[in-house]
């Protein structure tokens, strides 16, 4: 049984469902997917360029009033700079407060500020991989694949340590919900034809 530290998904798991898994990812891990993410080539080249125009433009001769006017400019036009800062900083505010659960039942996400529930029942396939970073960090991210009106759709829970452990547990749970669903409707197809 595990003990959930979250006060908001304990309040979102329905009465009766049994907690299969409880954790939280890995936040280091988090964090370089952030740091080193594609765009970090662009907004850093683009901070470097910025910087010794800047530079340039403050120790050139001239009117000091003009001068002046660089510094804002270039404030404003660091512009993927900031964009690059933000998200490694959203990316630590949300590491400290993402967890997932898995019920018998469920999948539930928090990230903090809203909670993403998927029944196991209507995932029709369960995979986990590891990129680049998750390889050096020793995690996984397990994915819920799940049709919506012909449209492939996803769930994630990102960067779990252990992760191929959990995996072979969300995947008991998933096929005994699979199971279950099955029985069910065969016994809704019995009571129809009578």
């Amino acid at each position: 049984m595990y003990i959930m530290q979250s006060s908001v998904l304990k309040e979102m798991i329905n009465p009766g469902e049994r907690i299969v898994w409880w954790g939280k990812p890995n936040c280091l891990s988090l964090i370089f997917e952030a740091i080193f993410c594609p765009f970090a080539i662009f907004a850093l080249c683009w901070g470097a360029i910025d910087m010794f125009i800047t530079i340039s433009g403050l120790t050139a001769e001239g009117n000091k009033s003009d001068k002046l006017l660089v510094i804002p400019f270039m404030t404003i036009h660091m512009f993927p700079v900031w964009i690059y800062i933000s998200l490694i900083v959203r990316a630590i505010l949300r590491s400290k407060k993402m967890e997932y659960a898995i019920t018998d039942k469920m999948f539930y996400y928090w990230n903090g500020s809203a909670c993403t529930t998927v029944q196991l029942a209507e995932c029709y396939h369960i995979s986990y991989k590891q990129g680049f970073w998750d390889k050096k960090f020793n995690v996984g991210d397990i994915c819920f694949h799940y049709r919506d009106e012909d449209i492939e759709d996803m769930d994630e829970m990102k960067n779990i340590s252990d992760f191929k452990n959990v995996f072979i547990q969300v995947r008991q749970t998933f096929l005994s919900a699979m199971e279950q669903r099955e029985f069910e409707q065969k016994r809704l197809a019995q009571t129809d034809k009578v």
